[in-house]
Parts: C-alpha cells; sequence; structure tokens
C-alpha cells in the first residue's frame, strides 16, 4: 500500500507537465496554419460605423480646443498644478488597485492551500 504525500504527488504532477500534450501553451503550426486557410475562405466586408466615426470626431476637436487653452489661454501655475494633481490621484488609484491584487492573489493562495490540505486528508 503506497501512502499519498506531498512529494508523491508533486512528481505526478511534474511528470504530466513534461509531457507535449500537457502544455495548452505551446503553439501548434497545423492548428495556425488550418486557421490562416479558413479565414481565407471568408469574405471579409469592410463597415464603417458612423456613429463611431462622430464620437472619434467630437473626441478630437475637444482635444484640439483642450490643447490650444492649455498653451495660450491657461496660466502656467494652473498648468503645473494641474499635472502634479492628476499624477499623484493617478499614483493613488494606481497603488489601490495593486494593493487590491495583492491581497486577492494572497487569498486565492490560501484557499488553494486549503483545498490541496482538504485532498490531502480525504485520500
Amino acid at each position: 500500500m503506497t501512502v499519498k504525500t506531498r512529494s508523491t504527488i508533486a512528481k505526478k504532477i511534474e511528470k504530466e507537465a513534461d509531457a507535449p500534450e500537457a502544455q495548452y501553451l505551446a503553439v501548434n503550426p497545423d492548428e495556425i496554419i488550418q486557421l490562416q486557410e479558413e479565414s481565407k475562405k471568408i469574405p471579409y466586408k469592410r463597415e464603417i460605423v458612423w456613429r463611431n466615426v462622430a464620437l472619434f470626431a467630437a473626441l478630437h476637436f475637444g482635444a484640439a480646443i483642450g490643447l490650444y487653452q492649455l498653451i495660450f489661454e491657461a496660466k502656467w501655475a494652473t498648468v503645473l498644478f494641474s499635472e502634479s494633481f492628476l499624477h499623484s490621484l493617478f499614483l493613488i488609484c494606481y497603488q489601490f488597485v495593486q494593493r487590491q491584487r495583492v491581497v486577492e492573489h494572497f487569498i486565492l493562495l490560501i484557499n488553494l492551500w486549503r483545498d490541496s490540505e482538504r485532498k490531502m486528508t480525504t485520500n
């Protein structure tokens, strides 16, 4: 009778991971060629979405007005303050998102550890 331990399970996982079939992220050239041939058979018709064109035109027009006001009408002290304010706001938001990701990964690792412990005690 063999007892399942962490080392035997890890060795089994390593053996399975070394198999080419287990590497699901590996490139399969035959599949790529098949997809390219299938895509050539389907005729592609470009379609212009006029709503998107109008929205992008309005967006660029507004950006041009803002750039004009930034260069010719705004005081340089205002420009520097707004740039520093927006930069600090961006950094605060970025740090908040990163902190949330760290917490999510930590919780995921704890759950995976608990699941592995449960599986080992039940087997």
